[in-house]
């Protein structure tokens, strides 16, 4: 991996992608600054800024994806109504070994975030990958249903 530069100008392990202001374009997730990103994902454009929600919600003690999940879905269903859900993402990858490895960010556990994190550090934006993971998560419901069909010989 290459040396990169963060965003604040120190020089270090954290890959950025490289962005070029265009005039009147909308700003995104990865061209924020650490300090921008910090203050929209804690201020109380968040959902889950005083969401009254157990701390422990955030963070499911399974390692097993599928029960951590099912541990943390009332922090998962107020993540998934989260107008900052991209900026939430590119935070956790930012600072994926200092934290952000651990816990719900974006709607999604650890193990989720981290079959990501390589098409992140490739340059895809967190946009992208919350609307590519979106569509698998589609596709797995249609081929659970489909051999729930199968088993049930026809019958939904």
């Amino acid at each position: 991996m290459a040396e990169g530069t963060h965003a604040a100008g120190q020089r270090g392990w954290l890959p950025m992608a490289r962005h070029v202001p265009v005039a009147g374009a909308a700003r995104t997730a990865r061209s924020l600054t650490d300090a921008e990103l910090a203050r929209l994902l804690f201020s109380d454009r968040a959902s889950c800024a005083d969401s009254g929600l157990d701390t422990a919600a955030w963070f499911p003690p399974s390692g097993n994806a599928d029960t951590a999940r099912v541990q943390a879905a009332p922090a998962i269903a107020l993540c998934n109504t989260c107008p900052l859900r991209s900026e939430c993402l590119e935070f956790s990858m930012r600072y994926w070994y200092r934290g952000g490895e651990e816990g719900v960010w974006a709607g999604l556990v650890g193990s989720d975030r981290l079959t990501l994190r390589l098409r992140w550090l490739s340059g895809e934006s967190p946009g992208e990958l919350l609307a590519d993971r979106t569509a698998a998560v589609r596709a797995r419901r249609l081929i659970k249903d489909a051999i729930g069909i199968i088993r049930n010989g026809g019958d939904a």
